[in-house]
């Protein structure tokens, strides 16, 4: 299968089995991501207001951040098994949000790193 066929499961899964050693610490950062995120609904609200998504509002944004800390929370250290990690986080729509914490925590890694260099290839971050 070509990396443009895979759905976002696929590519979650993917990078779940080349770099198992690094789900810890990116599970880690989206515990934070969705802490931060759902600690101030009201900044959330204003960067919606500011910056109108026609996709998604700002509770549908607070609500999957919840629902990744829930998962984060239900299956610990059983998410860094590639197929329960691309199935619980990177299905339906939750992977828009999903998908932007891979790409928040790429960015914070070395232009070098394995994961950041992946999550580049499979995620399409720039």
């Amino acid at each position: 299968m070509s990396l443009k066929n895979m759905n976002n499961v696929q590519r979650a899964k993917l990078l779940a089995v080349l770099l198992p050693e690094e789900l810890p610490a990116f599970l880690e950062a989206m515990k934070d991501y969705c802490d931060q995120i759902t600690a101030d609904p009201d900044t959330v609200q204003t960067s919606f207001d500011n910056n109108p998504n026609p996709i998604l509002s700002a509770r549908d944004w607070i609500n999957m951040a919840k629902e990744t800390r829930t998962s984060i929370d239900r299956y610990g250290v059983r998410l860094t098994k590639a197929t329960l990690f691309a199935d619980q986080l990177f299905d339906g729509f939750l992977a828009l949000y999903t998908s932007h914490c891979i790409a928040c925590y790429a960015k914070t890694l070395p232009d070098q790193n394995p994961f950041r260099k992946a999550a580049t290839l499979l995620f399409y971050i720039d």
